[in-house]
């Protein structure tokens, strides 16, 4: 794997890239307070057939995190055209979790799209909408910005167990599946230092964007996967994209969370290879 970056308004962002250089561009875009690291299932499974290009929005990950950054839906979006453009492509696929999702329909229904293969829309945030226990991670941010020694301190016991229960228990359906370990590393980067800089206003952006008007004009095929028991973003997201989006599957996943790519791996990779030309296993517990 290649980790490149590029500079965007004098900003730098970072992304790795994976795969036959001759096959066909995915673009993958993480969610709020995550990092291209959460597709680390995912590649092995495309990277025979899709030059997989996954992206750290500016403010996460490796990428540059400004004190006064526009991290709007539509500003983030355009940074990822800014990438597609720099690369080349004229045509790309893309698949998005969470806020990524978010910007990945964004892309698809506003800012190109007649450049978009197929689109994949993982626990996607279609009408700017959260749920209660997703909250309580804003009050967290709410505090650091006024105290960074939160974040400084979170860092220091994020690896624990009892962190991953206190503060993590609505990420996934079952915190031990996978094990707390396997995991760890989505929780370090989401306690980046400085990243509570952005992360307050990459909220709001969240929930001042609603797509919902939109999701018609998306022409590209589309494929939106959630967990039954996501407790994140509401399932409702998940209908509403089936609803107006013309050419949509959706795939509902049980015993899952927010992470299907973490929690029922399996599933989800087939749910994806089949919908992206992928040899693929035997579908497994799916609701169509």
């Amino acid at each position: 794997m290649e980790t490149h970056s590029l500079n965007i308004d004098g900003l730098n962002m970072v992304y790795s890239v994976d795969g036959d250089k001759s096959a066909p561009p995915l673009i993958m875009i993480h969610g709020w307070g995550s990092f291209k690291g959460v597709w680390r299932t995912t590649i092995p499974a495309l990277k025979e057939h899709y030059r997989c290009i996954a992206v750290d929005l500016i403010g996460c990950g490796e990428s540059d995190i400004p004190r006064h950054a526009n991290v709007t839906i539509p500003k983030q979006a355009e940074r990822v055209k800014a990438l597609v453009d720099s690369l080349g492509y004229d045509k790309v696929s893309i698949i998005g979790h969470s806020m990524g999702g978010q910007i990945a329909l964004y892309l698809a229904s506003q800012l190109i799209p007649d450049r978009i293969e197929k689109l994949v829309n993982v626990a996607g945030v279609a009408h700017a909408k959260l749920t209660k226990a997703a909250e309580r991670d804003l009050s967290t941010i709410k505090l650091a910005q006024y105290i960074p020694a939160v974040f400084t301190s979170s860092r220091l016991w994020c690896h624990t167990r009892l962190y991953a229960r206190l503060f993590c228990s609505h990420w996934l359906y079952d915190l031990d599946n996978p094990d707390v370990e396997f995991w760890r590393e989505d929780r370090y980067s989401s306690l980046r230092p400085k990243s509570h800089r952005v992360m307050y206003s990459a909220w709001e952006a969240i929930t001042a964007c609603d797509l919902s008007d939109h999701l018609i004009k998306i022409t590209a095929p589309t494929l939106t996967i959630f967990g039954k028991q996501d407790n994140v973003v509401p399932i409702e997201s998940g209908y509403i994209a089936d609803e107006h989006i013309p050419n949509h599957q959706l795939i509902l996943i049980d015993k899952c969370g927010h992470f299907a790519m973490y929690e029922q791996t399996e599933t989800y990779l087939s749910v994806l290879q089949a919908f992206l030309d992928v040899p693929q296993q035997t579908e497994k517990g799916l609701d169509t």
